[in-house]
């Protein structure tokens, strides 16, 4: 199953500016990736694999939770997907209250505006954990297009920070 997502010159624009406001290093923009290219596949996966009562709680209650940070209205694209990164410390939060019961013995977390990483790296864990505990009957591929022009507004080396992946995420 391909899934294809347009990228562009207001993408590049919320990712620089995001970097400025978040005083973010390199590799954070590999973390914003993430959890942006993982907030794309629960909705398309949701839509198209047959569903059960015994295939994937947990993921069921993140796809709940990710309606309700978009109030019902979440179209899988990129750009409410950088919304809901750009407001990690919310986006957290709901999470979290649709997932804690699911979540073992956390009572509660405090999420900050000032612990962006740490936000970040939560709601990444979610996601993972929760698309691994489905079954899913095909194998999904992201394409991004769009990505490989630079607005003439970005700079290149602030276009080349966007897009590659920090060799420091390996060491």
């Amino acid at each position: 199953m391909f899934l294809l997502f347009t990228w562009g010159k207001t993408e590049y624009g919320k990712f620089v500016r995001l970097k400025k406001q978040r005083d973010f290093i390199l590799s954070d923009y590999t973390d914003v990736w993430r959890v942006i290219l993982l907030l794309l596949m629960p909705d398309k996966i949701y839509k198209t694999e047959v569903r059960s009562i015994f295939n994937g709680k947990l993921f069921n209650k993140l796809k709940e939770a990710i309606d309700d940070f978009y109030y019902s209205a979440f179209k899988p694209e990129i750009k409410p997907a950088i919304e809901f990164v750009e407001q990690a410390k919310d986006s957290a939060t709901v999470v979290f209250e649709h997932l804690r019961g699911e979540m073992g013995d956390s009572k509660e977390i405090k999420f900050s505006d000032t612990r962006f990483q740490s936000n970040l790296m939560f709601l990444e864990k979610q996601f993972i954990n929760a698309l691994e505990g489905i079954k899913v009957s095909k194998k999904y591929i992201i394409f991004i297009d769009g990505i490989d022009v630079r607005p003439d507004n970005i700079n290149y080396n602030e276009y080349l920070e966007c897009i590659r992946e920090s060799p420091k995420r390996y060491m």
